[in-house]
């Protein structure tokens, strides 16, 4: 049989049509874009196969009176094991994750909390693909993303875990500005976040909070961003990123 398929990129799904040579739609596909278009592309494509071997096989069983009720069976037992796949997936990246350097003062607390937090979304998949279940998205992301911040939370707060996000801004200058310009401007930064109507204004008001109330001196952000990129790289290797 010959297939045709077409691939629609877009900023936040992208999806995908296989049809046979009859133009008759054997398959959908559908992905958050994740902006990586490639691997959307793949994903999309994927989906619209496996879609399209349910098709075929909806057609080769016939039209009989309980034909329609094992193709359903299959696919949902099937997208439960999609699922738990993929959410093994998710656990062994975190699980690397943890090699981090920042978290290696809380490492075996944190590796307690996330087996905690992947059992209990282990524990609540076949009701997630029970039979008529209701289901707001199909999108693993969407449904194992909610459900592991909900779930985070609690037990990260049982077990006395801060629950925080963190992340960080600073400023860059290009490489050869003289050191006396560099600290002078790095002394103007740091008046500003020590101003208490600057912090109320832009920083306190977002919620957000900092480790270095009046920034960090030239010195310390250089060594911060060298063990950040080092902890990142290690995490890339380990998961098996590739240069792109």
């Amino acid at each position: 049989m010959r297939t045709f398929i077409g691939i629609d990129l877009g900023s936040t799904t992208t999806k995908a049509v296989l049809l046979d040579e009859n133009l008759a739609v054997l398959g959908r596909g559908i992905t958050n874009s994740r902006s990586n278009y490639d691997v959307a592309a793949r994903v999309s494509k994927q989906e619209a196969k496996i879609g399209a071997r349910f098709t075929l096989f909806r057609k080769a069983l016939g039209t009989g009176r309980d034909s329609a009720i094992l193709p359903a069976v299959l696919e949902r037992n099937f997208r439960l094991e999609q699922f738990l796949s993929e959410l093994g997936q998710l656990e062994q990246t975190c699980d690397a994750y943890l090699d981090h350097p920042r978290f290696q003062e809380s490492k075996g607390a944190l590796r307690q909390a996330l087996d905690a937090v992947f059992r209990k979304i282990e524990g609540e998949a076949p009701r997630i693909y029970a039979p008529g279940a209701d289901r707001k998205s199909d999108f693993f992301r969407d449904i194992a993303g909610s459900r592991f911040m909900n779930i985070a939370e609690t037990v990260c707060r049982e077990a006395g875990i801060g629950f925080d996000f963190t992340t960080w801004f600073g400023w860059f200058a290009p490489a050869g500005v003289p050191p006396d310009i560099v600290r002078r401007v790095n002394g103007e930064i740091a008046k500003l976040l020590a101003d208490s109507q600057f912090n109320a204004k832009f920083i306190a008001s977002q919620g957000l909070a900092s480790d270095w109330p009046t920034g960090a001196s030239p010195e310390d952000f250089d060594k911060f961003i060298k063990t950040d990129l080092e902890g990142f790289v290690k995490l890339a290797k380990t998961v098996g990123l590739k240069q792109q």
